[in-house]
């Protein structure tokens, strides 16, 4: 499949935050207290915001034992959470960015979830795809040799007739002479310009003349050529989704950096960022 989506720029906190969304079900009591630490109350809502943050692989475990794993992992947090300094400042910004964090994935979630509609998938399919015209590859056969005497000396037996496959096993320095030359299929910008272009000129089925590259001397044979075909709209669904995740999030976070009165400190060392936290 050609590239789904040429790279757009995504801002680096649109990264950080694609995240899974989790839609909260209305029939869920968030507020049900799964377990109390030293008269502290924990949440099912604790737990249901600690498996969103989950990987995949570990989310999709069986929840009868996930479910205790998680509610153990918050007791742990909230005993270690009763040992902290309230006063201690590197605390204070921590929690500031975690509730920041919070937020933003929370807005973030509800901005796709309104706006990822199958007329948005589709007009993302037909902007990355579905207008994009589709490439010729090309089958083809080479023999290299090390010197143009030696190229014009296959090339003329070829000319005489002879059998490219075999002459390209008995002849051939690249590693697909056992093959006859075969290069296989292959695209645009898959071979050292010089090739590409004495592919790109060849009829079906005609042998050009000796062309130079880095590696050497090459007579080449065009076997066949095709279009690359597109992939459909159901083909590349999921792909098509995470992308049109990433370009809403980062719809909306250019959309509130654009509105808002921004003022950064100029002259700011770099070399801050060595410093301990």
């Amino acid at each position: 499949m050609n590239k789904l989506i040429k790279t757009t720029q995504v801002t680096l906190m649109a990264a950080l935050l694609a995240t899974s969304t989790m839609a909260q079900d209305a029939s869920v009591d968030l507020d049900q207290v799964v377990a109390s630490v030293n008269g502290t109350d924990i949440y099912l809502g604790d737990v249901l915001a600690l498996h969103s943050e989950l990987p995949n692989e570990l989310s999709q475990q069986d929840p009868a034992i996930l479910m205790p794993q998680l509610i153990d992992q918050l007791v742990s947090q909230e005993l270690l959470g009763e040992e902290v300094d309230e006063d201690n400042e590197i605390l204070k910004f921590k929690k500031r960015q975690a509730e920041r964090a919070a937020e933003l994935n929370v807005v973030l979630d509800a901005y796709v979830e309104e706006n990822l509609t199958d007329e948005y998938l589709q007009k993302t399919y037909d902007d990355a795809i579905g207008n994009v015209e589709a490439e010729t590859e090309f089958s083809a056969a080479h023999i290299l040799v090390e010197t143009e005497e030696a190229a014009l000396e296959v090339k003329a037996k070829l000319d005489d007739g002879a059998d490219f496959v075999e002459l390209a096993k008995e002849t051939s320095t690249g590693p697909s002479a056992p093959n006859g030359g075969d290069l296989g299929w292959f695209g645009k910008g898959q071979m050292v310009p010089e090739f590409e272009t004495a592919v790109a000129t060849l009829e079906k089925g005609a042998i050009s003349e000796p062309i130079q590259t880095q590696f050497g001397w090459h007579v080449i044979k065009l076997n066949d050529t095709r279009e690359t075909p597109k992939p459909t709209y159901e083909d590349v669904l999921p792909q098509l989704t995470d992308y049109a995740t990433q370009l809403l999030m980062d719809e909306k976070i250019t959309a509130v950096t654009e509105a808002a009165d921004i003022v950064k400190t100029e002259g700011l060392d770099p070399a801050l960022l060595s410093s301990k936290f």
